[in-house]
């Protein structure tokens, strides 16, 4: 889902479509903003959001992994706390 793609006589290199869409993600503001910051048409910014969106989330089987037991949860809670992520 990252190929490159061409819009018009444009060529987006697949780490500049992902770049893109977690700029949206991180900082929750509108597409014409993160166009702009990329130097791209806000059209072809929605395009490529929507498709690294759907590749990202096609991932989630493989890449979740929710606990499914009392003592799954017990050992995922016992793991986070041990790695004393800072707020």
């Amino acid at each position: 889902f990252l190929s490159l793609q061409l819009f018009r006589n444009e060529v987006i290199a697949s780490i500049n479509q992902l770049l893109t869409t977690l700029r949206l993600y991180a900082t929750g503001g509108h597409l014409s903003s993160v166009a702009d910051y990329m130097g791209i048409h806000t059209s072809t910014a929605c395009r490529i959001v929507q498709r690294v969106s759907k590749g990202i989330a096609s991932l989630y089987k493989e890449v979740v992994k929710i606990p499914s037991s009392i003592e799954e949860i017990k050992q995922s809670q016992n793991e986070f706390y041990n790695k004393k992520i800072k707020n």
